[in-house]
């Protein structure tokens, strides 16, 4: 196996998983909205957020799609992520702590495929995002 490149499918074991932990700042949240061109002001504006259903600014939804990507390029290194789908299940504000994991449930080694259960957690234990994945890990050829 190479270290650089991770795991090729033959090597992958259903319960693998890997795990990736992330503070949520009001400063990354601003230079996400940045990069998406998304500056709905439910994520960058204290004053506005005050007056919703969150009372303050809450992360985008696809600020735990690319967590839960680079988690995924963490455990198939090398690999090609080929479906993602995720539920938010709760709110992520400014503050928190996130760690998203991900686990395999089901190998195709004929057709190179990993099937992954993900999830994204708080500080607090409580799922805040879960979801599945496909992953086109790499072979040895």
């Amino acid at each position: 196996m190479s270290e650089e490149l991770g795991k090729t499918i033959e090597e992958f074991k259903v319960n693998d998983s890997a795990s990736i932990t992330k503070d949520i700042t009001a400063e990354k949240l601003a230079a996400f909205a940045d990069v998406i061109d998304d500056h709905d002001p439910i994520h960058t504006d204290p004053e506005y957020a005050k007056t919703t259903i969150y009372g303050k600014c809450i992360a985008h939804g696809v600020y735990l799609d690319c967590m839960i990507s680079g988690m995924l390029s963490e455990l198939v290194s090398g690999g090609i992520d080929a479906k993602l789908s995720i539920k938010y299940t709760a709110p992520v504000f400014a503050g928190d702590t996130i760690t998203a994991t991900g686990t395999v449930k089901e190998i195709k080694t004929d057709r190179n495929r990993l099937f992954i259960d993900t999830k994204c957690v708080n500080q607090n234990g409580e799922t805040v995002a879960v979801g599945d994945a496909v992953c086109l890990a790499r072979t040895d050829d």
